[in-house]
């Protein structure tokens, strides 16, 4: 429950979960995290699993929780728990639903590739957050029957456009955990770059934390980028203020799903300059809600932020299409129909043993 995409997309969840009858009930592998009391707010019952130190010690532990009162349904929010929620399901008779949160090569990584396998196969349905993590696990040989694509979506009560202070400089917005995938490190380059072009007028911010912050620190104090052309904000509990600070949002991403960063900062009202990777090009309409990199070219990047930086104009333009484009097909007020279509198609599967 740390703050991560997928556990602002597993609260969403639970929100919409509340307006119904569900009984829901939590397993959680850790404790003390970033979105445990927003969830505790809900007033759903949560078990720690943590207490058992080994994954069987844990799966017997869940086993025991749940056997009293046993589900029509188990779920499982990540790929790294999806063998607790298969196993557990076949177990008590549920039905098990698994989760694929990006790309199959990230859920490999993470749980080592004979886990990975299992744990994308073993389910009885796999819920996917990307159209390009579907046909991708379609590929590697899942049954498509098996598999579910629900939707990320964003609260666009909550992410929306700010009045946005007239200033003499552009700021160019970066936000997500600091780690190789997101590739902060080409953010960092076309900064440097447009500084050199454009002078001080740019500047650049980065919203995160995580293992590669002084790496990073360090690359941008050799370009001779100061804490005035950019900036280290670090974590922050609630971002939804800093898009409204900001004027251009940017995704260096070199793996996704359906980044949630970029539906934020399209709820927010900003253009967006994103590399073309999981469900980008779904979200965004090249030239219409920002630029789309198909690959990553510190020139091609520099000219597309260049045009934005240049014209405010058309980054209010582009802002309010992103803005109404979200509003109208990935609304967290969706949320309920598409997990309404996500119970039914698991509970109508055969349960195999």
């Amino acid at each position: 429950m740390g703050q991560g995409g997928a556990e602002r997309q597993f609260y969403y969840m639970l929100r919409s979960l509340a307006q119904t009858n569900a009984d829901v009930r939590l397993l959680c592998t850790t404790q003390g995290e970033f979105w445990e009391e927003p969830i505790r707010k809900l007033g759903y019952p949560m078990s720690w699993l943590g207490n058992a130190n080994t994954r069987l010690g844990r799966l017997s532990l869940m086993l025991r929780l749940l056997e009293s009162s046993p589900p029509d349904v188990i779920q499982s929010t990540h790929t790294f728990t999806n063998l607790y929620t298969a196993v557990s399901a076949r177990v008590l008779g549920a039905r098990g639903i698994g989760a694929v949160r990006a790309s199959l090569a990230n859920g490999y990584r993470a749980i080592g590739r004979f886990s990975g396998y299992v744990s994308l196969r073993a389910p009885h349905v796999i819920a996917v957050n990307s159209e390009a993590a579907l046909q991708d696990a379609i590929r590697s040989g899942i049954p498509r029957r098996k598999l579910f694509y629900l939707p990320n979506v964003v609260d666009v009560e909550h992410f929306q456009p700010g009045q946005r202070v007239s200033t003499n400089h552009v700021k160019i917005l970066a936000v997500g955990r600091l780690v190789e995938e997101k590739r902060f490190d080409r953010f960092i380059d076309v900064i440097a770059l447009l500084r050199k072009q454009m002078g001080r007028c740019v500047k650049g911010a980065i919203i995160g934390d995580g293992p590669l912050l002084r790496l990073l620190q360090q690359q941008a104090e050799v370009l001779e980028l100061n804490d005035d052309a950019l900036k280290f904000v670090g974590a922050v509990e609630d971002v939804a203020p800093i898009y409204n600070e900001a004027d251009i949002f940017v995704l260096t991403s070199a793996s996704e799903g359906t980044p949630n960063v970029v539906l934020e900062a399209m709820a927010a009202g900003l253009p967006v300059v994103a590399t073309n990777v999981g469900d980008v090009g779904r979200l965004l309409s090249d030239g219409e809600t920002g630029f789309i990199l198909d690959s990553w070219d510190p020139e091609k990047a520099s000219m597309a932020l260049a045009i934005l930086a240049e014209d405010a104009g058309l980054r209010r333009t582009m802002g309010k299409r992103g803005r109404r484009q979200v509003m109208a097909t990935r609304s967290h007020r969706n949320l309920l129909q598409y997990l309404d279509g996500l119970y039914t198609f698991a509970l109508d599967r055969p349960i195999r043993l």
